[in-house]
């Protein structure tokens, strides 16, 4: 799952320029709710760094591009250009994304924008991943759903679940384990005690909980945005069409 931010401010370093431009910030989490990687970006194709577990140490740029400026051909093919997708600088209709792995010596370029997928308007990317002579082409297609409280609520209540079982063994854990009691011992005597129904005890009040205090996050999170004259989450806008 992406969670998309965009928005223009001033540049990060190591610009030193003061005029704004465009800032797109994604967090990425994997099945489960399992914390992935994020993606900062300032589309000024100015060099930065970054590093993470996934990747590693990388240096890369952004920018925004038009069809002409796309120069290898797969990644040019396929994208939708009409009114609604040229919302960018001067109608530009894409992101373009290059980034350099400093440790291991690939490169991976992209361009972002919407393709027409089975009859539906996605978003998707066309992406190149080059290694000395060694070149790989694949293209990600997105399913789009637009960060309200009720779709944060839902996908709270997933994760919730998914972990509930976990959280439930090891609460036992630290409750019921005896002095000098071997885990794997402990493990097997909790849960023969409880059965596989305890370890979803508590759900539904956790997961009302959950989702009242994520959905009064967004709330105060948008009553912030209103304050500061910033786009709020939800509808069809402008700021979130252009993700």
């Amino acid at each position: 799952t992406l969670h998309v931010k965009q928005y223009e401010g001033a540049p990060k370093p190591p610009s030193t320029a003061t005029d704004p431009v465009t800032h797109i910030d994604i967090d990425q989490t994997a099945t489960g709710g399992v914390k992935g990687t994020k993606e900062n970006r300032c589309l000024d194709l100015e060099f930065r760094e970054h590093a993470d577990w996934l990747f590693g140490s990388c240096r890369g740029q952004s920018d925004w591009r038009s069809p002409a400026e796309i120069e290898d051909e797969f990644l040019k093919k396929g994208w939708l250009e009409g009114d609604a997708e040229s919302t960018g600088p001067q109608g530009k209709s894409h992101v373009y994304s290059h980034v350099e792995n400093v440790d291991n010596g690939w490169t991976a370029t992209q361009i972002w924008g919407f393709q027409e997928i089975d009859g539906q308007r996605r978003y998707a990317r066309n992406l190149v991943v080059a290694k000395d002579d060694k070149k790989v082409e694949f293209r990600l297609v997105y399913d789009y759903l637009v960060a309200t409280p009720s779709t944060n609520r839902l996908f709270s209540s997933v994760t919730t679940a998914v972990s509930h079982p976990a959280d439930v063994m090891v609460s036992k854990l630290n409750a019921n384990r005896a002095p000098g009691e071997a885990f794997g011992g402990a493990l097997s005597r909790i849960y023969k005690d409880i059965g596989f129904s305890g370890l979803w005890n508590g759900l539904p009040v956790r997961i009302v909980m959950i989702g009242t205090l994520t959905g009064l996050q967004w709330m105060i999170y948008d009553y912030f945005k209103i304050f500061m004259g910033l786009p709020t989450t939800g509808g069809a806008s402008q700021a979130v069409e252009k993700k």
